[in-house]
């Protein structure tokens, strides 16, 4: 997805922020603020930042298990059980 897909100056944001927010809301994609037809910030729903925040967390400790893992740092389902007092 491309911004410039989504744009609107920064006076149409401050003009109707409502409509704005709506549009933001049923796009379900960011939105590039211009300004002098330059973009000078994104907005977003909510529901999308969380989204996307939770996923990068996710990708990140997908990352960190396979280094772990390439580095040795893995253990057998029996250690882990032990380790949690579950055998």
């Amino acid at each position: 997805m491309s911004l410039t897909e989504s744009s609107m100056s920064l006076k149409d944001f401050s003009d109707d922020p409502g409509r704005a927010l709506n549009d933001l809301a049923e796009k379900h994609q960011p939105t590039l603020l211009t300004r002098g037809g330059k973009g000078v910030a994104v907005v977003q729903a909510l529901d999308l930042f969380e989204a996307e925040q939770e996923e990068k967390r996710f990708m990140r400790a997908v990352v960190q298990g396979l280094v772990d893992l390439e580095k040795g740092r893995d253990f057998s389902l029996h250690e882990v059980k032990q380790r949690l007092g579950l055998s």
